[in-house]
């Protein structure tokens, strides 16, 4: 799952409105359009405020998968993949 999916997954499940969303993190309703439509992603500092809102961590919604006891070193790996794609590094 990509970033804008988890974006739209995750606010529509807190009931929340773009509008909201936009206006409680400071940006404008165009801003949370494009993340979720994949056209740009969140600052960096907007991470944790923007995990907070939607109900969860950083590595949930970088990655769109909930952390568990079974999969650890999946998760990780795809976490590990999601950050290197976003700060170009191997």
């Amino acid at each position: 799952m990509n970033i804008g999916k988890t974006i739209i997954k995750a606010r529509k499940a807190k009931g929340i409105s773009r509008k909201q969303l936009a206006e409680g993190l400071g940006v404008s309703y165009e801003t949370v359009r494009q993340w979720e439509i994949n056209k740009t992603h969140p600052r960096h500092k907007l991470y944790e405020p923007l995990a907070q809102k939607l109900g969860m961590d950083v590595a949930q919604l970088l990655t769109g998968q909930t952390p568990t006891t079974e999969r650890p070193a999946k998760y990780a790996s795809k976490l590990r993949k999601v950050l290197a794609h976003m700060f170009h590094v191997e």
